[in-house]
């Protein structure tokens, strides 16, 4: 009995047992409401900022454009290697004139050796001459012939506003006594249009009664000035009020010139040559003057187209029949650059010429302006604002109610020219440059320190300052005066 209730808590134990093995296991109840997992923010793309622990992201370095990029000091990139190199801008050859158009032969000698004397023409030195213009026309290599060129139809603004094209309302003020910048001696020269086909200038020789009287001579010359410029038509005056010599008050409010034709200076190539050589100089007395390679060539330019004309073809008859000049050509040429151009002493050594006294002007200490005794230059410095026109001086012993014709040729009249004034200076007025310069050669190798004349209907007197140096007679001043 005993043991059969042993084997039946045996048989009970064992199916507890494998009851609780079979049991399955349960995980442990969380009551509290589950929530996903938090995910960091993350803002939208538009909104998105970099973070400030995080640096940005690092970029590749900056390229500018290839015409932006700097010279690299090594190689440059591949892109850069495919461009030409950049080329600045180059005006053409009309657009660096600063000058008018002049009108040189294609093929100009180079004339820059030592000035002649006045000395030199005797015959004693004729073979020596011969010589050194032999060596002077002996061509020289030069590279294969280029087509010519032509300058523009129109005239450069340079001369044409300061030649005065249209009317001038109002007179530019006085400014003070500063000279202009010198120009550069390597500017480009202007080259010269190809004139149309000219007809030989048939010139009288002169006659016995103009050889023995000089005032016919220069009416002569008057008389050949083909290229004397029309008043009423090529330029119109503003006279306005009269002033005295010992005025001290500006008696005219606007400008002496209302208007210039501006194609004077392509129509008349002795025009343009001469305006070339008006800023050749320095305006004080004093300062030595620089002549290079482009004042030279400016020089000879001008002198060969005076040589074209008829009131010097005139003088040089005129002189060579009294012995007083070479029949040459050449050699006269050269004898008028020598009179003109070759520098000499005023205050310091090769501070003056006889051109610049007389055409350009020169400012004195002590003296103030002195010599400017040309038309053209007086237009030129007016419409820059340099020159001021005071008013009108009549002649000695003229009516003080009367004025002068603005149709005259000759006109004395009161200026300021850098703020120094000049008492009174007579100048022709649309006169050539070829007539002035014949003239006042005539006087200086024919002529005495005053030679009274009528030109125009006006009696006037050429005074002639001369004085002697190591090379011979030289020009000081040339200049006319109201009689």
């Amino acid at each position: 009995m005993e043991s059969m209730l042993q084997a039946v808590v045996a048989l009970l134990t064992s199916c507890c047992n494998g009851s609780e093995e079979k049991k399955p296991q349960h995980e442990t109840l969380n009551l509290q409401p589950q929530q996903p997992q938090q995910q960091p923010y993350q803002p939208y793309p538009d909104q998105q900022q970099q973070s400030p622990y995080q640096p940005p992201p690092q970029q590749p370095p900056y390229q500018s454009f290839p015409e932006q990029q700097p010279p690299y000091p090594h190689q440059p990139p591949p892109q850069l290697q495919q461009q030409p190199q950049q080329q600045y801008y180059q005006p053409s050859q009309e657009q660096q004139q600063p000058y008018p158009p002049q009108h040189a032969p294609q093929q100009q000698p180079s004339f820059s050796e030592p000035p002649h004397s006045h000395q030199q023409y005797a015959p004693h030195h004729q073979h020596q001459q011969n010589q050194h213009h032999q060596q002077l026309q002996q061509p020289s290599p030069q590279p294969a012939p280029q087509p010519p060129t032509h300058a523009p139809t129109q005239p450069p603004l340079s001369y044409a506003s300061a030649a005065g094209a249209g009317t001038a309302s109002q007179k530019p003020q006085s400014h003070p006594a500063v000279a202009a910048p010198h120009p550069s001696p390597v500017a480009v020269v202007a080259s010269h249009p190809t004139p149309a086909a000219v007809k030989p200038t048939v010139v009288p020789a002169p006659t016995a009664a103009e050889l023995s009287d000089l005032a016919a001579a220069a009416a002569q010359l008057w008389n050949l000035d083909a290229n004397r410029l029309v008043p009423g038509k090529d330029y119109e005056l503003n006279l306005q009020a009269a002033t005295k010599v010992y005025g001290q008050d500006d008696m005219a409010s606007e400008p002496l010139f209302k208007n210039v034709r501006p194609d004077i200076f392509q129509s008349h190539p002795t025009f343009s040559t001469f305006f070339a050589l008006l800023d050749n100089y320095h305006a004080e007395a004093g300062v030595a003057e620089t002549v290079g390679a482009k004042e030279i060539a400016e020089q000879n330019t001008f002198l060969i187209e005076l040589m074209k004309t008829a009131p010097i073809q005139y003088v040089h008859k005129y002189l060579q029949t009294k012995n007083l000049a070479p029949a040459d050509p050449t050699e006269f040429r050269h004898l008028l650059k020598d009179l003109w151009f070759t520098l000499y002493k005023r205050e310091v050594a090769n501070d003056s010429s006889a051109f610049e006294h007389t055409f350009v002007g020169e400012i004195r200490t002590g003296q103030g302006l002195i010599g400017f005794h040309n038309w053209i230059q007086f237009v030129v410095e007016e419409r820059k604002g340099r020159a001021d026109y005071r008013g009108f001086v009549l002649p000695r012993g003229a009516n003080p109610r009367t004025k002068p014709s603005e149709h005259a040729h000759i006109l004395s009249f009161q200026l300021s020219w850098q703020g120094q004034v000049k008492p009174v200076s007579t100048f022709f007025i649309g006169t050539s440059p070829e007539f002035e310069l014949a003239l006042y050669t005539l006087c200086f190798f024919a002529g005495t320190d005053s030679n009274p004349m009528v030109l125009d209907d006006s009696h006037v007197a050429i005074k002639c300052h001369k004085f002697n140096s190591a090379r011979g007679p030289r020009m000081g001043s040339c200049y006319a005066e109201s009689g």
